[in-house]
C-alpha cells in the first residue's frame, strides 16, 4: 500500500517538471554593523543588462518586496533611464523621496544547458530526450543611503525545469532575495491594511 505522503510528493515533483518551476540557492552575508538596522523603504536598481531585461528585474524584485509588505519601488520608474544621473544626485533623490536604501541587482551570468528531459528519466524509449534547461547567476547588494555602507550582500544562482522559462527564473530570484532580506530581518514591514 502506497501512502498518501508518497504520492503528494510524486505529484508534486511531476506538477513542477510539467509547470516550469525555477529555484534559487541564495547565499548572503549581513554586516554586523547593521544588525539592528531596519530599512523601511527601499529602491530597486538592476545594473548590467538590456533595457528590457531591466524593467522585467526590477519589477519582479519590487513586487517580491511588497508581497512581504515592504514600501519599495523600481529606479527606473522613479527616473527615466533617457536621463544620466550620477551616483550622488540618484543618492540625494531618493533619499528626499523617503527611501532609505538602494538594492542593486545584477545578473552575472545567463545560459542554458542540455540536460536529460523528465520524459527519458521516467522511461522514456529514446536517448536523445533532451531538454534545455535555463539558468542564471545574479549578485545583490543591499545598500544603506545614509552612510553608503553595504548591510547585506548575496550571490544567486537559480534554474528551472525544462519548462521554466526567463520569467520564472527572475521571479524565482526576486522571491528568494526578498525571503532573504526577510529572514535577516533587514526590512521594516508596514502593517497590514484593514479594510
Amino acid at each position: 500500500m502506497e501512502t498518501l505522503g508518497r504520492k503528494s510528493a510524486v505529484a508534486v515533483l511531476l506538477g513542477c517538471a510539467l509547470a516550469g518551476c525555477a529555484s534559487t540557492s541564495l547565499t548572503s552575508y549581513r554586516d554586523p554593523a547593521f544588525a539592528d538596522a531596519r530599512f523601511g523603504k527601499v529602491a530597486v536598481l538592476a545594473s548590467g543588462i538590456q533595457l528590457d531585461d531591466r524593467i522585467t528585474l526590477e519589477n519582479r524584485v519590487v513586487g517580491a518586496l511588497r508581497n512581504k509588505r515592504i514600501a519599495s519601488e523600481a529606479v527606473i520608474r522613479l527616473f527615466p533611464p533617457t536621463r544620466p544621473m550620477s551616483d550622488e544626485e540618484l543618492r540625494a533623490a531618493l533619499l528626499a523621496d523617503g527611501f532609505d536604501a538602494i538594492l542593486y541587482v545584477q545578473r552575472v551570468e545567463w545560459g542554458s544547458k542540455i540536460q536529460p528531459s523528465w520524459t527519458q528519466m521516467f522511461g522514456g524509449s529514446s536517448a536523445n530526450d533532451t531538454a534545455e534547461r535555463l539558468y542564471a547567476s545574479f549578485d545583490a547588494s543591499l545598500v544603506d543611503l545614509t552612510t553608503l555602507k553595504i548591510a547585506w550582500m548575496a550571490s544567486a544562482r537559480t534554474g528551472g525545469s525544462e519548462y521554466a522559462d526567463g520569467k520564472e527564473i527572475l521571479a524565482s530570484f526576486a522571491e528568494g532575495t526578498a525571503d532573504a532580506l526577510e529572514s535577516k530581518q533587514l526590512l521594516a514591514q508596514r502593517p497590514p491594511r484593514h479594510p
